[in-house]
């Protein structure tokens, strides 16, 4: 039967807008190219499901319990994970549990500990344990990012890959941080309102299970399928399918059999090094440095501002005024692009720093998840970046170089 017969069919006995309540839940096999509906009487349905010859493909069925809001997908070694699916009215129900992003290190730590607990440093091991129960029990929120699948999807280790990535996804359970530009634009749109005196604006969650959120507004666009005009679903039905194909594509991308290439940023490091050596030959006094560093960190988020400016309509001598109050101050009401500035202002002032290809992707995520985390937990040179910022900054979030000093440090909402 073909697919839109199939609803067809369902929708005859169940009206549309009431297929939602009648569900209880949707089965995709893979392999047997079939897919089911089950509903709550007990009837399936069924329909031929599209190929999939990725020969990539780890992902051989996933089945999504519809009211309890959970996909659980088995892989082709046999391992099952869970992903989290929200409400349309709730997509961050986060309930005063602590936030902790984890740097790429330390989920690797956490990846060993079910394959390898031996190479984990005797004082990381309870930690680590620690940390993988809170989690699997619901207690801590371990969100992912586009980083974390970028640098892991890159690992040339088939079986570390596979292993890291099903760590990942088991402990994380489809929370997700906001891209950092939609993160920034956001913020810089709301501070240029509310320095133009235009009102005031909401944002979005930095943290959340919303669909398709790792990517940028103007990426989302490219690989968000809207299906709701074509088939005339109720809202519920639109976004509970897309938070379902969201979920299913992140997760498969992590768990791809075969690595996919990341791109470096040489023009982007090579440009960083020029100007902390530029600056480590200036004599000047320190403060007048600074301002020179804040003038280049202000010229890297020239675009963004630019882009912020013009979707909030405010006039250009609005705009000039607003750039002229965040001259040499620290951005208060802007707290991930305030982080930024001031780690990227902090590493440029230091004239040891060599610029590396991941300092790029450290950076801009590590600097919006420290804006809006509960704790961080990164390398060691990063996490003293994050600790002197958010000290600056009078920012709530706590930066550990271990997972054993996060968990003396964890306090857990009663």
């Amino acid at each position: 039967m073909a697919t839109d017969d199939f609803i067809d069919k369902l929708t005859d006995k169940t009206p549309r807008a009431g297929l939602r309540r009648e569900i209880d839940a949707l089965i995709w096999d893979i392999d047997e190219r079939r897919f089911l509906i089950r509903v709550k009487d007990g009837r399936m349905f069924e329909a031929a499901a599209p190929p999939n010859d990725d020969p990539g493909r780890a992902i051989v069925r996933v089945v999504y319990f519809w009211h309890a809001r959970h996909i659980v997908f088995e892989t082709n070694r046999g391992d099952h994970v869970l992903g989290i699916v929200p409400t349309r009215h709730n997509l961050a129900p986060v309930d005063d549990r602590p936030v902790v992003y984890l740097d790429q290190n330390h989920w690797s730590t956490l990846a060993k500990m079910s394959r390898a607990p031996a190479r984990v440093p005797q004082a990381e091991r309870n930690a680590a344990l620690e940390l993988i129960s809170l989690a699997e029990a619901g207690k801590v929120i371990l969100p992912l990012s586009a980083a974390h699948h970028s640098e892991t999807s890159h690992w040339l280790d088939d079986d570390s890959r596979y292993q890291l990535a099903l760590t990942m996804l088991r402990l994380s359970k489809g929370w997700q941080m906001r891209d950092p530009l939609a993160i920034w634009a956001n913020e810089l749109q709301r501070d240029i309102v509310t320095h133009a005196g235009a009102g005031s604006s909401s944002s979005a969650p930095v943290f959340t299970l919303e669909p398709w959120v790792i990517h940028d507004n103007e990426a989302r666009s490219t690989v968000r399928p809207d299906y709701s005009a074509q088939r005339g679903l109720p809202a519920d039905l639109e976004f509970a399918f897309q938070s379902g194909l969201s979920t299913i594509v992140y997760f498969d991308l992590l768990l791809n059999t075969a690595p996919i290439r990341r791109e470096a940023s040489h023009g982007w490091r090579a440009k960083q090094q020029r100007t902390t050596d530029a600056l480590a030959d200036d004599h000047r006094p320190k403060a007048q440095k600074r301002q020179i560093a804040y003038a280049v960190a202000l010229d890297d988020l020239s675009h963004e501002m630019a882009k912020a400016a013009a979707h909030t309509n405010v006039s250009t001598i609005a705009f000039d005024q607003w750039v002229r109050s965040i001259w040499n101050k620290e951005m208060t009401g802007t707290p991930a692009v305030a982080m930024f500035r001031s780690m990227f202002v902090d590493k440029h002032l230091n004239p040891r720093t060599t610029w590396q290809d991941n300092d790029l992707n450290d950076l801009f995520y590590l600097s919006a998840a420290a804006g809006y985390a509960d704790h961080i937990v990164a390398e060691r040179h990063t996490t003293g970046l994050i600790a002197q910022s958010s000290k600056r900054l009078n920012a709530p979030v706590a930066a550990h170089r271990s997972i054993a000093d996060l968990i003396a440090n964890l306090t857990l909402a009663r």
